[in-house]
């Protein structure tokens, strides 16, 4: 969609390149008055929204301009476009003013996301991840409990993939708690649902042959989820004998 900028038009991918050139004679602030009187006299469609405000906030920040500032100028411009399918995008959009401000957002929208829907799994997959950048473990535990719960009526695919995903976090989190038996348990789980998702490509299996080399912890360290091995010496198993498992 094209925009307007002083008689001209614009779509926002050419709006934010005229904004990266002008930065090469013009400075910060001056080419941020641009960006700000772009956003005044236009209304956006949704993803042009999310990529323009992605800009300000950078902008901003390199400014030094307060966060409460950036939230309120955002939030003005965004509450129209709030509903259940924009929520995680708009947490996003949150998330790179200040966490707290994705986490508060998620909080005062998550009960109106219905259960056991795709949406609602990635809002609380969302946050999860931001509550363990914040080391708040247990809430980050607890969070991925309720994720995996709410995966069950899902699509096949979309099942697999987003519990494949809980599970290496939940196994992350049991490292980061030195509990070495969970810790385990739950690669194991990743492990399952990995080679799930690999078996859905059937007949397609050049993926699948590839499995073990992307996703070994033992045989490729630099791609470690956990560090296994430290885990099944803490609990007295054999690398060797755990290996014939997998």
């Amino acid at each position: 969609m094209d925009y307007i900028f002083r008689e001209k038009t614009y779509t926002v991918s050419k709006f934010k390149t005229f904004l990266t050139n002008q930065l090469k004679s013009q400075s910060l602030e001056t080419v941020n008055n641009f960006l700000l009187e772009f956003i005044q006299h236009n209304e956006f469609e949704f993803n042009d929204l999310i990529s323009i405000f992605e800009r300000f906030i950078y902008y901003a920040k390199k400014l030094g301009d307060e966060n409460e500032k950036m939230l309120d100028f955002v939030h003005s411009k965004s509450v129209e476009y709030r509903n259940i399918e924009n929520t995680l995008h708009l947490s996003n959009l949150f998330y790179k003013i200040n966490s707290n401000y994705a986490l508060n957002y998620i909080d005062e929208n998550l009960d109106l996301i219905p259960n056991n829907g795709k949406e609602k799994v990635s809002v609380l997959l969302f946050k999860a991840n931001i509550l363990l950048e914040c080391n708040e473990l247990e809430k980050a535990f607890s969070v991925l409990r309720d994720c995996s719960n709410q995966c069950y009526d899902l699509y096949i695919f979309d099942a697999l993939e987003l519990k494949r995903t809980i599970y290496e976090k939940m196994a992350v989190i049991c490292q980061l708690e030195k509990r070495s038996d969970a810790a385990i348990s739950f690669y194991i789980y990743h492990c399952s649902f990995q080679a799930s998702v690999e078996f859905l490509h059937f007949p397609y299996l050049d993926t699948y042959r590839n499995f073990r080399l992307p996703y070994s912890i033992i045989e490729n360290t630099d791609n470690e989820i956990i560090q296994l091995e430290m885990h099944l010496k803490e609990i007295n198993i054999n690398i060797d004998v755990f290996n014939s498992f997998l």
